[in-house]
């Protein structure tokens, strides 16, 4: 497994540089604010980053 820092160094040669990445990362809930968010929302928030992630729904077509 590849370590995290292997991984953010790459992601933010990607994005332009540390300073660009921690602009595109946020920071985490607290734990006060955790419990204060709903089932839905957390469906809600799945179901977008899902359908943002850009399934191809065209059937296959094998030859």
């Amino acid at each position: 497994m590849e370590s995290f820092d292997k991984i953010y160094y790459r992601a933010a040669e990607r994005k332009g540089g540390e300073q660009a990445l921690a602009y595109l990362i946020s920071e985490p809930l607290t734990n006060a604010e955790l419990v204060r968010v709903t089932d839905s929302d957390v469906l809600a928030e799945f179901t977008r980053a899902i359908f943002k992630s850009g399934f191809v729904w065209h059937p296959l077509v094998l030859s």
